[in-house]
């Protein structure tokens, strides 16, 4: 009984002390590991800035997260959140889009400085360190379009967009065109002038028939031939005068507004002289014919 007590207790010796050595140690691990993480915040507390300095804000923040983790020192983390809160804030972004034909694509590769950024267009923004950067953009069957870009500190959401195939800056060129001034204008402009003329001249001669009417002693009781012949005639040709000089002006500006364009035959090809076609002439003809009860004007032309 005693040699098993003995041996008991022996036993429950030794496992204390292995206990207390296993214990010692894993405290002694825990220290160092706790050693070795304050050395690596303190070292990326450094780092961060001297990437910062050197633009490379990318890497800068991971070393700011690494550096804000709980089992580094207060102070060391405070600092370490203040400056991953600024520089959050200063990491330029960039959204690529492309359109084909005008249209919105979406099955891009995209590779920044030769490093794969995207292989589906999503709308999302990319991330990159300030700097001069090159994307470029693939999609079967075109070929590749590359666009170098200079990307500013804290710029955000900076679309960077190319079109494949034939865009708005692919138009065919425009064919230069001329509008000759109507030659009928310069007719309806003299039938204008003549109008004018007409009513100015009949309206006085009818205004000094009136006054002779007024004068002879007749009036109001004249005759109907003579205030029709001496009067009424007369106003009636100037009114028609001055009804044609206005309708001629109309048409004129109709005209002239309404003109057509014509294309310059070889202007695409500057090296060639070209020289502007000539309308044919246009046949104009004019008549005036006395009636009963006044004057006829008319005009006749091809348009």
């Amino acid at each position: 009984m005693r040699a098993i007590r003995g041996s008991r207790l022996r036993f429950i010796c030794l496992v204390g002390l292995g206990a207390a050595f296993f214990s010692a140690f894993d405290v002694s691990r825990v220290e160092a590991q706790e050693s070795v993480a304050k050395k690596e915040c303190l070292s990326q507390h450094e780092q961060s800035q001297v990437l910062k300095q050197a633009s490379k804000l990318k890497a800068a923040r991971e070393s700011l997260l690494t550096c804000s983790r709980d089992v580094c020192p207060s102070f060391i983390r405070a600092d370490c959140v203040e400056w991953l809160g600024q520089l959050d804030r200063s990491i330029p972004s960039v959204v690529p889009t492309a359109k084909v034909n005008k249209r919105d694509e979406t099955n891009v590769r995209v590779t920044v400085d030769g490093q794969l950024a995207a292989t589906r267009l999503d709308g999302k923004p990319i991330e990159l360190d300030p700097g001069v950067h090159t994307f470029k953009f693939e999609l079967s069957p075109w070929p590749p379009v590359e666009q170098q870009i200079l990307v500013a500190e804290g710029e955000k959401n900076r679309t960077v967009s190319v079109q494949f195939g034939k865009g708005d800056d692919e138009k065919e060129p425009e064919v230069p065109m001329y509008r000759p001034f109507p030659t009928i204008d310069y007719v309806l402009a003299g039938t204008a002038i003549v109008g004018i003329g007409t009513f100015a001249l009949f309206g006085s001669l009818g205004q000094s028939g009136k006054k002779d009417l007024q004068n002879s002693g007749c009036a109001p009781f004249c005759s109907t031939t003579d205030v029709n012949s001496k009067v009424k005639s007369k106003f009636l040709i100037g009114d028609i005068g001055l009804g044609v000089a206005v309708g001629s002006v109309v048409l004129g500006v109709i005209l002239y507004a309404t003109r057509p364009a014509y294309p310059i035959p070889g202007a695409e090809e500057p090296k060639k002289p070209s020289a502007v076609p000539t309308p044919p002439p246009k046949k104009t003809s004019f008549a005036v014919a006395p009636l009963r009860s006044g004057a006829f004007i008319g005009v006749q032309t091809d348009l």
